[in-house]
């Protein structure tokens, strides 16, 4: 469930306070930031949190303080059990004590939901699958260049996007070069100032450029080494968890109006014929019920109704009832139910024909007689397609054929591509999910039978888009590894069998920093 917003401001812009103002009031529970600047010619990263609710004028005067500069916003409605400081973004990757790169994401990341609640989606994504694969991609790296070099290429990004549910945005801050931004989001929009990854409803504003201002801010920033944009001082009070709800337009003749509790709701037939007045689940936790309002609310979608906390009944539109009628309670039931909602129905689990080839090889071919006669001796009989065709499992026939090719393809290791050759060459081919325009992950859903239908290109290329996705994991690495050390020997023996002196290999030294984490010099 998307519950974060990532703002991205550009060099030379500010972003309009009405903007901020709104993203604030809707995901401002918790933020973040992150500003590249040079410090006596030295770029650097600088980044802070903020636990609690911000003032609209505090993001204002770190707009000011950053118009020469690239600066991420992050915005979460963290109301609940989260432990908002793992979660709150950015996540820094360092080189030693100096921050190399800023990261900010936010999407559907279902795999990676804690059935309790206590951590978002995006936390568990980055500890346990991205942030591994950057270190990975750091170690591997020649230089920093070279590191946000492979960040930009498509088979990393495409990667990432292939690891989320239906919807992505990421977003890397590096110390030199542009923004990273890329991702699968429809909710997104790109202005004159940056992006946003979700600008809930807000309608178009126009870009202040910024020519001389805010002099006297940048002067005091610059003054210290440390800078601090988020003072408990200055802190909004923020008696509620659940972020206050954006000024919604004045009513019209076409517009709904929210019934007060227990209140017989009145409906404009125009507009609502099918829909249902509706109160969210009786037991649902809080930040679940807001949740809920903002997913059904068809008059004011992704918009919280007046007096939500007593539970007010909203217009559901006709093909969300069933679904708004599920008796849901946590956080993770919710999300089973958008997921559902996106399917269009409950998930059904794929049945097992782990044995079904054994019956079908004992059932005798029918045969169809096909002109209602009685049958002659010349008569064509029409045999049904052997259903064991469609099961995942090999005859003995097959078998032995498949071998065959198998050692076939093997030949000489010193003489075939090696794993880096293969990769160079399989990087520029169409993917299949760009070509049939879903998600890879969608892949994993479909039966075997399903996968049979395919002819033998779809298919190759379908593996080879797999193939891609396994060399982000530490598995191939160590693949590569063990090739590489293969050959050498290899190398050595033929030279050695030839009494040729090999040059000694270089001692490679430790890097220091006590247990400091540094991948370049």
């Amino acid at each position: 469930m998307n519950l974060s917003t990532i703002l991205e401001k550009k060099p030379g812009h500010i972003v309009p306070e009405a903007m901020v103002d709104h993203v604030n009031k809707l995901r401002g529970t918790v933020s973040g930031f992150a500003i590249r600047h040079a410090d006596n010619g030295k770029p650097e990263i600088d980044f802070e949190f903020a636990e609690t609710a911000q003032a609209t004028k505090q993001f204002m005067k770190l707009m000011d303080a950053s118009k020469d500069n690239s600066l991420f916003l992050f915005f979460s409605d963290k109301s609940g059990k989260f432990d908002t400081k793992k979660d709150i973004q950015p996540f820094v990757l360092t080189d030693g004590d100096d921050a190399m790169l800023a990261v900010f994401l936010e999407g559907d990341f279902p795999k990676y939901a804690n059935p309790d609640g206590t951590r978002s989606d995006e936390g568990n994504f980055w500890e346990q699958f991205l942030e591994p694969m950057l270190v990975e991609l750091a170690g591997d790296s020649k230089s920093l260049d070279d590191f946000y070099t492979k960040l930009r290429r498509k088979t990393f990004q495409d990667t990432l996007i292939n690891s989320s549910h239906n919807r992505c945005v990421f977003g890397f801050l590096p110390l030199t070069g542009e923004p990273i931004l890329f991702g699968n989001n429809e909710l997104g929009k790109p202005y004159e100032w940056g992006n946003i990854s979700d600008n809930m409803g807000f309608g178009e504003v126009k870009d202040k450029h910024i020519v001389a201002q805010a002099a006297s801010a940048v002067a005091e920033v610059a003054k210290s080494t440390k800078r601090r944009f988020f003072s408990a001082s200055e802190a909004s009070p923020a008696p509620e968890v659940t972020p206050p709800v954006a000024p919604t337009a004045p009513e019209t003749k076409h517009s709904v109006p929210t019934p007060a509790p227990g209140d017989a709701p009145k409906t404009d037939t125009a507009i609502s014929a099918g829909s249902v007045w509706m109160a969210p689940p009786e037991g649902a936790e809080r930040g679940v019920r807001n949740m809920w309002y903002r997913t059904f609310n068809s008059s004011h979608p992704n918009q919280l109704p007046k007096e939500h906390d007593k539970r007010p009944k909203i217009l559901v539109a006709p093909h969300h009832i069933e679904f708004a009628k599920r008796p849901i309670k946590s956080a993770n039931e919710l999300k089973i139910l958008v997921a559902d909602m996106k399917n269009g129905s409950k998930i059904i689990a794929p049945k097992d024909f782990k044995h079904a080839h054994e019956t079908i090889e004992k059932t005798p071919d029918i045969e169809v007689n096909v002109t209602g006669k009685q049958p002659a001796s010349t008569q064509l009989k029409v045999v049904p397609q052997n259903v064991s065709d469609y099961i995942p499992d090999m005859k003995n026939d097959e078998v032995t054929k498949a071998m065959e090719l198998a050692v076939s393809f093997m030949g000489d290791p010193m003489q075939r591509p090696t794993l880096l050759d293969l990769q160079r060459i399989e990087e520029g081919w169409p993917k299949f999910s760009a070509k049939i325009g879903i998600p890879l992950a969608d892949t994993m859903y479909w039966t075997p039978d399903q996968l049979m239908q395919l002819d033998k290109k779809a298919l190759v290329q379908l593996l080879n888009e797999f193939k891609t996705a396994f060399r982000t994991t530490a598995e191939f690495k160590d693949m590569v590894d063990k090739e590489t050390i293969a050959r050498t020997n290899v190398a050595k023996a033929v030279h050695t069998a030839a009494k040729e002196e090999l040059a000694p290999e270089p001692t490679k030294v430790a890097a220091s920093g006590g247990g400091k984490r540094r991948f370049f010099s």
